[in-house]
């Protein structure tokens, strides 16, 4: 069962159009709850203590930069869980750190990370609110590798992985790369209990979602008749969280309506997709990239090496 942990913010008056679209989520053929809906609460509780928790961190070793030396390196959402890829780029070259994350909260934690790392290294963390100021109009040292570790371009979403791939690209210049850790698991079984694991981020996440909607609601909720569960939806390939009823629940919404949730129904409220090398090269196509370099590995993460693709 979820216990959320005691809520000290003040009780809030949710604005107009944030109850408009959380009606609209709950009022969906699958009823949703998406964190964003409750960022940074979410986001800088739980998820900047527990990225580490993710089932991929994964770093791209120095045989998958195959030679190339980047002048500096960006990473998108997520660092590594040590330091061998700022090792890998030789003394000779200036080591220059940056770190993007839509939290500024949680990006100044990543960029902290970093710093402990020990490593000769100027570290810069920023806001990213959208995906397309992802890369701010900075004087980047060139050539630049952008990492996005631990299947965080998965837990977009589709459309917003897309639009990340695109304002990425549209910021890159000649001789720049990027790389992508993707969770390439198939198994139903793995996957489920992986994301779904007893105390770990998905459920702590969802955790706090329940304390943020009692708390915008002014009204309690009983956490005892929901329970946290990864599904896998193979047909979209990827894992879903969700809240699951055991009873049916009324939600009173601020604008004076309710909604019933019935037993059993669920509420979704993250994902994460999961890819193969064909979806990704499909999709990278419609982003002006190409595939580069594929290392997958037996622990069920590949590392995808990813250029730019130029128009005569």
């Amino acid at each position: 069962m979820i216990e959320p942990t005691p809520a000290a913010r003040p009780k809030v008056v949710p604005h107009p159009v944030w109850t408009a679209h959380l009606r609209d989520c709950l009022e969906r053929r699958q009823k949703e709850l998406p964190m964003a809906l409750f960022e940074p609460a979410v986001a800088v509780t739980v998820l900047a203590a527990s990225d580490l928790e993710a089932p991929f961190v994964g770093f791209p070793s120095v045989a998958h930069l195959e030679r190339f030396v980047p002048a500096a390196i960006l990473f998108v959402d997520a660092v590594p869980s040590d330091a061998r890829l700022l090792e890998a780029m030789t003394a000779d070259r200036p080591r220059i750190c940056f770190v993007a994350h839509r939290v500024p909260s949680v990006a100044r934690g990543l960029g902290d990370r970093v710093r402990s790392w020990g490593v000769a290294t100027e570290v810069h963390a920023f806001t990213a609110n959208t995906p397309e100021d992802l890369i701010p109009p900075m004087p980047f040292p060139r050539p630049l590798l952008i990492v996005v570790p631990g299947n965080a371009l998965g837990t977009r979403g589709t459309i917003e992985g897309v639009r990340t791939l695109r304002s990425i690209r549209a910021a890159m210049k000649p001789g720049d790369r990027l790389i992508l850790v993707l969770d390439v698991r198939t198994d139903a079984r793995e996957l489920e209990a992986a994301y779904g694991r007893a105390g770990g981020a998905w459920e702590r996440a969802n955790a706090v979602v329940v304390q943020e909607l009692a708390r915008v609601l002014s009204a309690p909720i009983d956490t005892s008749e929901l329970q946290f569960a990864a599904r896998h939806d193979r047909a979209n390939a990827r894992v879903e969280g969700v809240l699951v009823a055991h009873r049916p629940i009324r939600l009173a919404i601020p604008d004076g309506s309710h909604i019933l949730v019935g037993r059993h129904e669920t509420l979704r409220t993250v994902l994460a997709a999961t890819f193969d090398r064909r979806r990704l090269e499909g999709t990278l196509r419609g982003c002006g990239l190409q595939l580069h370099a594929w290392h997958q590995h037996e622990n069920g993460t590949a590392v995808a090496v990813i250029d730019p693709v130029w128009l005569a």
